[in-house]
């Protein structure tokens, strides 16, 4: 016969695991939270803090005719908030940035890189547009949604490729 304390630790277990199991369902079948959310649980991976990783998609790479990252930027660049005595960035400026010949002091780079983060980090609060009251968070309707079709091409490094 088994001891009390065998059996209290098997039901103790077994509650565990299905409080575990429930908690791993609750949060992948719980509504979204917001933009950041969304792409937290669908893999992406947020660079919108990290001004690093933003100059590295403005600078873009060797050779590259056209930088999809920039033309991105030029689509928002009305919507960021500037915190340099009000200077606005132009499309001029984007495409000066992360140049060689960017000599400007400070330098469009660090602007830009600086506005883009405050972007980002306003913007990833945000949720898709409201259709009849509800937000719809399905793949088909973020994929039509331009704010977080900008949000994700501007904040988002896209979810890696299993092969």
């Amino acid at each position: 016969m088994a001891s009390p304390a065998a059996i209290g630790a098997g039901i103790t277990g077994g509650a565990v695991a299905v409080a575990g199991t429930s908690y791993a369902a609750y949060t992948q079948l719980r509504p979204y939270d917001d933009f950041l959310d969304y792409a937290n649980r669908n893999w992406y991976e947020y660079i919108g803090g990290d001004t690093e990783k933003i100059s590295s998609k403005i600078v873009g790479t060797a050779g590259q005719a056209s930088n999809p990252y920039k033309d991105a930027l030029k689509r928002i660049r009305g919507s960021w908030k500037v915190g340099t005595g009000g200077t606005a960035i132009q499309d001029t400026d984007i495409d000066v940035a992360g140049k060689d010949g960017d000599s400007t002091s400070p330098k469009k780079i660090d602007l830009i890189k600086e506005a883009v983060k405050g972007w980002c980090e306003e913007t990833k609060k945000n949720t898709p547009t409201k259709k009849d009251e509800k937000i719809d968070w399905s793949d088909e309707s973020m994929k039509k949604d331009e704010n977080w079709k900008n949000f994700a091409d501007v904040c988002l490094e896209p979810p890696k490729k299993v092969s």
